[in-house]
């Protein structure tokens, strides 16, 4: 299985992971942020009583699209994580434009702790990323080709049948790149190798096609689709 690393370039994100009020100074947040944040780990609970009265939120972002959880992420903080989701963030805080969200991370992290914690308070496991190419976080998983996060994603209700901006399935995205394994696992929970996208071309494209990505590893899975195709099995 490849490995995929993902690096946050953000320089000031990167240090110690003690959560201090000094090291959240350089973050991107506001003074009035930086506070919430610090009072909210040293355990100051007139922050906690602020946040349940409906006083302040962890729905802030800064440009780049840091907010408390991507923050808690980059930290590896997942204890700081999941008590940011108990004290009301939310999971589906998302916006194309910026570059890093709660839910993008844990897709590009391969990272099923933090994704499990975003479905169970709440996440929209089929909350439209406003993508041309990967317009759910289950398209955004076959990149990664990780059976897990792809599952997990299924068995907490992600559209298997969903398309993207050019008719094209999940399955076509995951044959794209040679990832077998992902098609087959897609194709047995519904997905459909049939469908044409918007040039006419279905996975047979990538079957048989110039764009042909055998990988060796997947070889099994490969000649399971290709037989299951040729045999129009639906």
């Amino acid at each position: 299985m490849r490995v995929f690393v993902f690096v946050l370039s953000m320089t000031y994100l990167i240090g110690c992971s003690t959560g201090s009020k000094g090291e959240l100074l350089n973050t991107g947040f506001t003074e009035e942020q930086t506070n919430l944040i610090a009072g909210i780990i040293s355990g100051d609970s007139l922050y906690v009583d602020r946040l349940e009265s409906g006083l302040e939120n962890l729905d802030f972002q800064t440009r780049d699209g840091v907010s408390p959880l991507v923050y808690a992420m980059v930290k590896g903080r997942v204890d700081l994580y999941e008590h940011f989701l108990e004290l009301g963030a939310n999971p589906n805080l998302f916006e194309h434009d910026k570059k890093y969200s709660a839910i993008k991370l844990a897709i590009q992290n391969e990272n099923t702790r933090y994704l499990s914690l975003l479905i169970e308070y709440g996440l929209d496991v089929n909350l439209d990323m406003n993508s041309a190419n990967y317009p759910t976080p289950i398209f955004l998983a076959t990149s990664k080709n990780n059976e897990a996060i792809i599952n997990l994603l299924i068995s907490s209700g992600a559209d298997v049948k969903a398309l993207n901006k050019y008719s094209e399935t999940i399955c076509s995205k995951a044959a794209e790149v040679g990832d077998w394994n992902i098609v087959r696992l897609l194709y047995s929970n519904g997905c459909d190798l049939w469908h044409k996208d918007s040039y006419g071309f279905d996975i047979s494209y990538f079957i048989n096609g110039p764009f042909l990505n055998k990988s060796k590893e997947y070889i099994d899975d490969y000649n399971y689709i290709k037989t299951i195709y040729s045999e129009g099995i639906k």
